[in-house]
């Protein structure tokens, strides 16, 4: 869990952030974490991270030092064209960061999770409708009806 506090008065702002920060996909908590950090070393803006502390397994600390430093002594009026061009480099620079075989691992990673996350969502299934009518058991009737259960609620996370 992250703790965030960002103080404004008329002329100035203040921000500040506990140091426990999660790595990786097992999600591993480390007390020693940065979570501020300069987004110009010319100009007075700063970005916090929360959360996690990467972005496809690549440090946020690395891309936002780079970001940086690719940034030099340009700025911007608006705070909103900051975000613009951090999102910009992100997606013209990400092969910077990561190259295919680390992607390919990345998206199968994730996909393994996913498969576990639902295999688990078939096992619960399934032993509910078993234990609700355990002398009914039909099982091509259950495969279909959980099937059908996992298609209306992934569907309902489509939709968000």
């Amino acid at each position: 869990m992250t703790a965030e506090l960002a103080l404004l008065n008329k002329t100035n702002i203040v921000l500040a952030a506990d140091s426990a920060v999660t790595i990786g996909l097992h999600r591993k908590v480390f007390n020693t974490a940065n979570k501020l950090f300069p987004l110009s070393n010319y100009e007075p803006i700063g970005i916090m991270i929360y959360n996690n502390a990467e972005w496809m397994d690549i440090p946020l600390e690395i891309i936002i030092k780079s970001y940086t430093k690719q940034l030099g002594e340009k700025s911007f009026k608006y705070l909103e064209d900051y975000k613009i061009d951090f999102i910009d480099y992100l997606k013209n620079n990400f092969k910077q960061f990561i190259n295919d075989e680390q992607i390919e691992t990345i998206i199968t990673n994730r996909l393994y999770s996913i498969l576990g996350t639902i295999t688990e969502y078939l096992e619960e299934e399934f032993n509910e409708i078993i234990n609700e009518s355990p002398e009914n058991v039909n099982i091509p009737e259950i495969k279909e009806k959980t099937l059908f259960n996992i298609v209306d609620e992934l569907s309902k996370y489509k939709e968000d």
